[in-house]
């Protein structure tokens, strides 16, 4: 389950790094393309616009929906670790709904993380321990 958090959340804060040297990369070419236009020279601030401006413009796609997995990979360990007594194949059923869950939203490569800790949790609502 971490190593499916840490997944889901390196491309959101890489994306905002991008977008973030983006902006520093914008301002620093300002004072340039300022220079350029009162040059009256536009094709090199225009250049410079569009390189600036295709930077990391595709990176942050769905982070909200990276951060609702990640929350359900998190409820799913807990709910895997608290479940004793006699809730505890509810409790491992609702670990294993929210494996699902994150696997969905996370998509094809976090569900291949999350296969393991699912088995496991399906096997362990199958039969729990008795504890």
């Amino acid at each position: 389950m971490g190593c499916a958090i840490a997944v889901l959340m390196t491309a959101p804060l890489i994306g905002g790094l991008f977008v973030l040297l983006r902006d520093v990369f914008g301002a620093l070419t300002l004072p340039f393309s300022l220079l350029f236009g009162m040059a009256g020279r536009d094709d090199h601030a225009a250049a410079l616009g569009h390189v600036v401006g295709a930077m990391g413009s595709d990176l942050l796609r769905h982070p909200v929906r990276a951060l609702c997995a990640a929350a359900l990979c998190g409820a799913s360990a807990v709910l895997f670790i608290l479940a004793r007594g006699r809730g505890a194949r509810a409790m491992l059923v609702g670990a294993a709904t929210a494996s699902v869950g994150a696997a969905w939203l996370g998509g094809y490569p976090v569900a291949l993380v999350l296969a393991p800790g699912f088995v496991t949790e399906c096997l362990c609502a199958v039969r729990p321990a008795a504890r």
